[in-house]
C-alpha cells in the first residue's frame, strides 16, 4: 500500500504489517494513509483503542511480541509508541489486548509460564502510579491446554469475547463468550 514505511518483507517473505488510518466523511471513508508517527520498518498492528479514542494499543514483534501504547496529542498526531507501563510485557508473547470502558482493567493473551498451556488470557489492573499490575490468569473456565487469544471486553465490563483452540467447538479458533459474576468474581 502507498505510504508504507518499509517496502521490504519479513523472513517469511510476507510484507511487514503497518498501521493505517481512515476518517469517515459523511457516508464514506477517506483513503487510508499510513500512521507514520507509530510505524517503523518492522511489524506493528493495532490491538485496541481506548473508549475515549486517545490511547492506541499496538503490537510490536519486539521481545517475542510486546504491547506498546501511543497517546493522541492535542494536534491530532500520535506520540511515538512506548512499551506498556507495568508488568504485562515479558520475555514471552503478549499479542492481544482489550481495555475496559473505565480504562482500569486490561485483558491480554500471553504464553508466559504458569498458565494452562499455549496462550492464556489474563487480566491486569492499573495502580495509582499508572502501571499495569495485579496480573491474574482468568482460570480454567476460560483457558485450556491450547491457545486462547483475541480477548474483547464489552462496554458493560463483564462480558468477555475471545477465541480458543482448546475449548469444545468446531475446531481451530472458535469464538466464545463468558460473563463475569460481579458477586463471586468468577467467569461463566
Amino acid at each position: 500500500r502507498e505510504g508504507n514505511s518499509n517496502q521490504d518483507v519479513a523472513d517469511d517473505n510476507k510484507p511487514y504489517e503497518e498501521i493505517f488510518i481512515s476518517a469517515k466523511e459523511g457516508d464514506s471513508w477517506s483513503t487510508a494513509t499510513a500512521l507514520s508517527e507509530v510505524n517503523s520498518p518492522y511489524h506493528e498492528s493495532t490491538l485496541a483503542l481506548s473508549a475515549d479514542g486517545n490511547t492506541l494499543f499496538i503490537y510490536k514483534d519486539e521481545n517475542r511480541g510486546d504491547v506498546f501504547i501511543s497517546e493522541k496529542q492535542s494536534n491530532g498526531l500520535w506520540n511515538e509508541p512506548v512499551p506498556l507501563p507495568g508488568l504485562i510485557n515479558s520475555s514471552y508473547e503478549e499479542n492481544s489486548v482489550t481495555i475496559s470502558k473505565d480504562e482500569k482493567t486490561l485483558y491480554f493473551s500471553s504464553n508466559r509460564p504458569g498458565g494452562f498451556g499455549g496462550l492464556d488470557i489474563y487480566s491486569a489492573s492499573i495502580d495509582a502510579a499508572g502501571q499495569w499490575s495485579n496480573i491474574k490468569n482468568l482460570g480454567p473456565k476460560i483457558n485450556s491446554s491450547s491457545d486462547e487469544d483475541g480477548p474483547f471486553i464489552y462496554q458493560d465490563g463483564k462480558t468477555l469475547y475471545f477465541s480458543s483452540k482448546g475449548l469444545k467447538g468446531m475446531g481451530g479458533f472458535d469464538i466464545f463468550k463468558s460473563i463475569l459474576d460481579p458477586g463471586t468474581k468468577e467467569w461463566s
